[in-house]
């Protein structure tokens, strides 16, 4: 069984909606005068305790396996957001970008240890493969639990394979409005 070490760093908007206070600015100028106003209504995101720092065991995969093109089975993994109010659009759907990251080769999460030729995928609950650094669409959050959910799969890397152990570490970050 190999191992995957998943760190999840939510990088967050400072409190846009923090509920109760109201700021007032009074601008002057030469020629008129502009107040604003504004209310913070709720306070940012977080990630539940449990899912902030994940180990996951991945299944072992067969060298002859991903020569052929094949990749390994997945391991599901999600992420809990609590104390969160998205915004939604007009359709009714939560609006937020998130993004996975890490050490990458080319489009896929690069391996540390002895085993050669792999890399991992990230894939959403559509089929979607994540690219590393890259804005992952707006995901697709169960909504009544607010869990993100994904699977961890082994793909190859187009170089020559050499079995053995492996690990990576791969970072998770959700911008939301």
């Amino acid at each position: 069984m190999m191992r995957l070490i998943m760190v999840l760093i939510m990088t967050l908007p400072a409190p846009l909606f923090a509920s109760g206070n109201t700021h007032r600015e009074v601008i002057q100028g030469d020629r008129g005068r502009i107040t604003l106003t504004g209310k913070i209504v709720a306070g940012s995101c977080g990630i539940n305790m449990q899912d902030r720092h994940q180990t996951i065991t991945l299944p072992d995969v067969a060298i002859g396996q991903l020569a052929r093109g094949d990749k390994s089975a997945a391991a599901p993994f999600s992420i809990q957001l609590v104390n969160c109010m998205l915004l939604e659009d007009a359709q009714g759907t939560p609006v937020f970008r998130l993004g996975f990251d890490g050490h990458h080769q080319q489009n896929q999460f690069r391996v540390a240890g002895e085993a050669e030729g792999i890399a991992i995928e990230i894939v959403d609950t559509a089929g979607r493969i994540a690219t590393p650094g890259a804005v992952f669409s707006s995901g697709e959050i169960d909504r009544k639990a607010m869990r993100l959910n994904y699977l961890l799969r082994v793909a190859s890397n187009h170089q020559p394979f050499k079995p053995g152990s492996y690990h990576s570490t791969i970072r998770f970050n959700i911008t939301y409005y």
